[in-house]
């Protein structure tokens, strides 16, 4: 883990700001986190590329806000795709 331009990132370049993680915490999220790729205070997730702010996600790729998503492609937020939906 390394601080880098204000965030704890890891070598799959997965990072979380250090304004609001202690590098214990960003450590704990990072393994958290499998085989995801360049996203941005995310844990728990998946196979993610690029998400930011995502909890619990699987698959997804430049998600934002998301929680527990499968398969997705740039979303704003779980409100949204349930709207986008209906």
């Amino acid at each position: 883990m390394k601080k880098i331009d204000g965030y704890w990132v890891d070598e799959n370049n997965n990072s979380w700001h250090a304004k609001n993680r202690t590098e214990e915490q960003a450590v704990k999220y990072s393994e958290s986190l499998v085989d995801c790729i360049n996203c941005v205070d995310c844990t728990n997730c998946r196979g993610c590329i690029g998400c930011t702010n995502c909890i619990k996600c699987v698959g997804c790729v430049d998600c934002r806000d998301c929680k527990e998503c499968v398969d997705c492609r740039y979303r704003e937020n779980e409100v949204n795709m349930i709207d986008n939906i209906a």
